[in-house]
């Protein structure tokens, strides 16, 4: 776990590399602005370096030109602890304070004080771990992030860790991320397993879960667990290990089951439990599972209809006709005709056409089987 002590800034050292970097950001000449404001640029370079009584002086003159507030040695300490606690939150999914700690991070940083790069990163950080798509994250955040990865020299080694984690998760793709440290940070395990996921290398997607899986079972950080084991288990369908599959959903269930969670993950784990179920031909089962239900998944009905197709022709025929209704206009409706005419021609030229439905793409291992 990551501990965030912020003595480091109560020293007027790091905020000559924030100046730097700040003033890189205008049109300033800054040799210029040290002669205008009376600082010796040689002095200045010295207390880069290392901490000078004068640094102090001339970082004020920095801060009251440019309008940023310092901040004062108990708000340092103060912030220390919070950010401690906010870190271990986020890691452990907690999420009964996001958006108070989304406020006050937002309210410090629109104080324009000289530590905003700090806060930026814990906003950045933040946003990340919330419960917004990756996609929406990405695009929305980008630019944020690219502002502070400028910031990188102001940064203490934990400081750096959080930003090595958002380079992870902000770079293009898996193979031209940042790491600057040793791969110790299971959430850093977790964000290659998700960019792997995306970019459809699910081996190596599954190779980072599990990677991440060892260092999170030692810290009894369960929920992050059940979140790669849905990723696993996706990666699993993708990959037609449908045996291995099987086995992960029903540790996944039983986990569910303990913390009481039973919308999404839930949801997603039974959908995923009748595939690996059909992709084994265990038509039968998945029938006895799905029969009595009213409300289906598409994913579901598809898994039921498929296994009534291959178990028994008339009874799959008389369901079709009696319960599946053809006759809205609606996608719903053309893509249970396409699989019905996909089931009886066996017609695998249209298989791509089906995964253009609201089907998971995985399903396309499914139809070629049938």
């Amino acid at each position: 776990m990551i501990k965030f002590d912020l003595e480091y800034y109560k020293n007027s050292k790091p905020y000559f590399y924030f100046f730097d970097t700040y003033i890189k950001q205008t049109d300033i000449n800054k040799e210029k602005l040290l002669y205008d404001l009376g600082v010796n640029y040689s002095s200045y370079r010295r207390c880069r370096e290392k901490e000078q009584k004068v640094g102090k002086i001339i970082i004020k003159q920095l801060s009251d030109y440019f309008k940023i507030k310092r901040v004062e040695n108990e708000f340092l300490d103060n912030l220390s602890i919070y950010l401690t606690n906010l870190y271990e939150k986020l890691y452990y999914k907690i999420y009964d304070t996001f958006e108070k700690d989304e406020k006050y991070i937002n309210d410090l940083i629109n104080q324009n004080l000289i530590i905003n790069p700090i806060l930026l990163l814990f906003k950045l950080f933040l946003t990340v771990n919330s419960k917004k798509s990756v996609k929406n994250v990405y695009f929305e955040n980008i630019d944020m992030f690219n502002k502070v990865k400028k910031y990188s020299s102001f940064f203490t080694k934990e400081l750096h860790e959080i930003l090595s984690l958002l380079a992870l998760f902000f770079e293009t793709d898996s193979s031209e991320c940042e790491w600057t440290d040793n791969f110790n940070n299971p959430l850093a395990f977790q964000i290659l397993s998700s960019k792997n996921y995306n970019e459809k290398k699910y081996i190596e997607s599954i190779f980072y879960a599990y990677k991440a899986q060892d260092i999170l079972l030692s810290d009894f950080n369960y929920r992050r667990m059940i979140n790669l084991n849905q990723t696993i288990i996706s990666s699993l369908l993708y990959i037609g290990n449908y045996s291995e599959c099987l086995t992960i959903v029903n540790k996944q269930i039983t986990c569910l089951k303990s913390f009481n969670l039973y919308e999404f993950e839930f949801r997603s784990a039974s959908i995923s439990y009748v595939v690996a179920l059909l992709g084994l031909n265990k038509y039968d089962e998945v029938i006895t599972l799905l029969r009595d239900k009213c409300d289906y998944d598409m994913t579901e009905l598809t898994c039921y209809l498929i296994a009534l197709f291959k178990s028994n022709k008339q009874k799959y025929k008389h369901y079709f006709s009696e319960e599946i209704d053809l006759t809205t206009n609606d996608d719903v409706s053309e893509y249970f005709k396409l699989l019905n005419y996909f089931l009886n021609h066996r017609d695998k030229k249209i298989i791509n056409s089906l995964i253009k439905y609201q089907i998971p793409g995985y399903m396309i291992n499914i139809f070629k089987k049938v």
